[in-house]
C-alpha cells in the first residue's frame, strides 16, 4: 500500500501555533504549465497498488530521477468532464495543489502534469504504511495514542488551509500513517481554493459519513466544513463509531444528516476525559459558527489534552 510524502526540505510550521487567518486578497499560487510525458518512459511500474474508476495507483520507478515514487495516473476519458468543469472553474489540478503544500504531515508531490495520451498524472513519495481507517478497525492504539496521531492529523489539514485550500474530502481513508507513526494527509481531488467563489452553494462533493450539514444542504461553505470532518474522524478513532446513524438508502442518509444532531461523544463514550469530549463536540457543531474557525485551534486544544500533567491515560 502506497504511503505518504515525506523528507521535505521546506521550512514547516512550528506543531501547536497558532496560524494567522490568509489575507483575504491572498490567493494560491497560479497553476503552471502543464508538462507532456511519456509515462512509459518516465516511469517503469513496479507494483499496482489500486485501481478506482477513474483513476490508478502503483509503485514506481522515476527513470529520471532514479527514485521509487507513487505513481498516480487519471483516466482521461473517464475524467474528461471533470477536468472540463475545474479548468472552467480555475480550479488548479490535484498534482499543482498538493505540490503547493509543503508540511511534515501532508504527503510530499514530487511532480505532476500530462502524459503524450493527455492522461493528468502526479508522482509523490511512496512510503509503506496504513491508513488511520485501518489503525482505527484493529484498535492498534491507546488514547494516548489516538491523541498523537490526531495531533499531526490537524496539524497537517492546518497546513492545507494556511497555503489556502479546502480538502473537501477529509477522512481517515485519506490520513496515512508510515512505520514512523507519521501521518499524512493524501487525496487532493477534491480540493479547492479557499476563494469566496468556491465558496458558493453547489453540488455535495465528497464522502456522505464525513460531510458538514452546510455542504449536504448545498448552502455556503468555508473551511470548516473540513474542521466538520476532522470532527468525525476524532469521534470515530475514539469511540470506534460515527456520531450519527448510517442506516437505510442513499436519500435517507442525506435527509437524517441534513436534520439529526450528531451524538454527544461524553454520552456513546462515557469514558473518556470530559475535555476530549468537548473538543470533538465543537468541532461537529451543526453551525459552522459554533465551531474552532481554524485546525490551529484544535492542534492546539488537543495537544493541551495529550500534554496534561498527571494524565497517564
Amino acid at each position: 500500500m502506497f504511503g505518504k510524502l515525506f523528507g521535505s526540505k521546506s521550512k514547516e510550521t512550528k506543531p501547536g501555533k497558532k496560524s494567522p487567518e490568509l489575507p483575504k486578497k491572498e490567493k494560491p499560487a497560479a497553476v503552471p504549465k502543464m508538462k507532456r510525458v511519456n509515462l512509459t518512459r518516465r516511469f517503469t511500474i513496479l507494483a499496482e497498488t489500486s485501481q478506482g474508476t477513474m483513476s490508478y495507483v502503483s509503485k514506481a520507478l522515476d527513470n529520471d530521477q532514479k527514485r521509487s515514487v507513487c505513481l498516480k495516473v487519471q483516466n482521461a476519458q473517464k475524467t474528461a468532464d471533470a477536468l472540463a468543469r475545474a479548468v472552467k472553474e480555475g480550479r488548479p489540478p490535484e498534482g499543482s495543489i498538493g505540490a503547493a503544500i509543503r508540511h511534515r504531515n501532508v504527503v510530499l508531490t514530487y511532480d505532476f502534469g500530462l502524459s503524450t495520451k493527455k492522461e493528468h498524472w502526479l508522482s509523490m513519495e511512496f512510503i509503506e504504511g496504513v491508513s488511520l481507517n485501518e489503525i482505527r478497525k484493529i484498535g492498534a492504539r491507546d488514547l494516548s495514542g489516538k491523541l498523537d496521531l490526531l495531533i499531526q492529523t490537524a496539524d497537517g489539514l492546518d497546513a492545507v488551509h494556511r497555503c489556502g485550500y479546502i480538502h473537501h474530502d477529509f477522512g481517515p481513508k485519506n490520513v496515512l500513517v508510515n512505520r514512523e507513526n507519521v501521518c499524512k494527509i493524501i487525496d487532493f481531488g477534491l480540493a479547492v481554493p479557499d476563494e469566496p467563489r468556491f465558496h458558493r452553494p453547489g453540488n455535495r462533493t465528497g464522502t456522505l459519513q464525513y460531510m458538514a450539514p452546510e455542504l449536504i444542504r448545498r448552502e455556503s461553505t468555508d473551511r470548516r466544513i473540513d474542521v466538520f470532518s476532522f470532527g468525525v474522524l476524532a469521534f470515530e478513532m475514539v469511540s470506534n463509531r460515527l456520531p450519527y446513524e448510517m442506516t437505510g438508502d442513499q436519500m435517507a442518509m442525506i435527509r437524517h444528516r441534513m436534520n439529526a444532531e450528531p451524538m454527544k461523544l461524553a454520552e456513546v463514550a462515557p469514558g473518556l476525559p470530559a475535555d476530549l469530549c468537548g473538543v470533538v463536540d465543537r468541532a461537529l457543531a451543526r453551525r459552522k459558527e459554533d465551531r474552532f474557525s481554524t485546525m490551529a485551534e484544535v492542534a492546539v486544544a488537543l495537544r493541551k489534552l495529550k500534554d496534561a500533567p498527571g494524565d497517564d491515560r
